[in-house]
């Protein structure tokens, strides 16, 4: 009888464990957008969206080619939660070798201003509306 309470109580604690640990958070919502640098679509880099509550988790998406992107928070392209959000976008070239060691090293450069990559000096900001047609327009000037 005691290894049947044992067991139990193993199945229980699983049970609470699984059901307890399926947070899912607030939903989400689609949202994609496009990145211009001085009225051109930007054509690689991130977009990071940061919540202004400071709870929720940072949610980015990639800037393809043709300078869209699109937000995910836990699966590929799922969106973000609807609030408030201050932006960066991080834009580089592709660095070469190791400093120090090779002699053609050549450091990562920014594509965009620096300010638009320092969350503390970044202008953007944007609203996700609980909605499945969030589309973000991001303009980056010199």
């Amino acid at each position: 009888m005691a290894g049947c309470r044992h067991w139990l109580w193993l199945v229980m604690l699983g049970w609470l464990a699984a059901w307890g640990g399926c947070s899912k958070g607030p939903p989400v919502y689609p949202v994609k957008g496009v990145v211009k640098y001085q009225g051109k679509p930007l054509t690689t880099g991130v977009v990071a969206f940061h919540h202004t509550d400071a709870k929720s988790p940072l949610v980015k998406g990639e800037i393809g080619a043709d300078g869209t992107f699109h937000l995910t928070t836990q699966r590929p392209k799922d969106g973000a939660a609807p609030g408030e959000y201050r932006v960066t976008v991080t834009s580089m070239t592709p660095g070469k070798g190791v400093e120090g060691i090779d002699k053609d090293y050549r450091p990562p450069q920014a594509l965009i201003p620096l300010r638009y990559m320092r969350l503390d000096e970044s202008p953007l900001k944007a609203t996700v509306e609980p909605r499945a047609d969030n589309d973000i327009q991001l303009s980056l000037t010199p």
